[in-house]
């Protein structure tokens, strides 16, 4: 099947055999298996808001090296982070549980460097480059993700809850899908599917 770029997942319909996914540009296409990983997107979309899932905002900064630090930084986590890209740094990231503007906010900004500077005092004031913005989905309670089939459902799953530990845990677990997908037990105990009514 070919990529198919600048649609989403508006619904589906699942069959005793197969799932028929309708996409936002119109087109329906039949799938044997649907597995959604869609993010923030999973918090809002109907047949999926009982899900426990909580969303965080999250901004990150990239900024001009200032000449005032050494030529070679480790990378930092701690108060936030710090990533060594050559001519710029990388640093990050709040975690706003509650927010009125889902973009990047001054504030953020000044929290991000406040944090930065606990780990670099000779940081000053950089250059800032980009300045982005994202929410992520996180499972409340804990720092794991959660992946499984729907309630009540064999062929509609998803993967999600990852948080900021994306990066850390993704491919390890997109790795193991095939065998989640024919053996439910091989899902791990604190990624297994919860709803809001299972926490109630």
């Amino acid at each position: 099947m070919p990529v198919m770029e600048s649609c989403s997942v508006e619904d589906w319909t699942e069959h005793a055999k197969y799932v028929s996914v309708h996409l936002s540009n119109g087109e329906t296409v039949d799938c044997t298996r649907l597995l959604l990983a869609t993010g923030l997107d999973l918090v809002h979309h109907p047949k999926t808001s009982h899900l426990y899932l909580h969303p965080i905002k999250g901004q990150r900064l990239q900024i001009r090296r200032p000449a005032s630090l050494p030529p070679e930084i480790m990378p930092l986590s701690g108060f936030g982070y710090v990533v060594d890209e050559g001519d710029t740094l990388g640093i990050g990231s709040t975690f706003e549980h509650s927010w009125t503007e889902s973009g990047p906010t001054e504030a953020g900004a000044q929290e991000i460097l406040n944090h930065a500077r606990t780990m670099l005092p000779d940081l000053g004031d950089p250059d800032i480059v980009t300045h982005t913005a994202s929410i992520r989905v996180t499972v409340p309670g804990t720092r794991l993700p959660m992946i499984g089939p729907l309630p009540e459902s064999d062929r509609v799953w998803f993967f999600t809850g990852l948080g900021s530990k994306g990066i850390l845990m993704s491919a390890y677990l997109g790795s193991r899908i095939p065998d989640f997908f024919n053996d439910l037990e091989a899902i791990p105990a604190g990624c297994r599917v919860a709803t809001r009514k299972d926490k109630a």
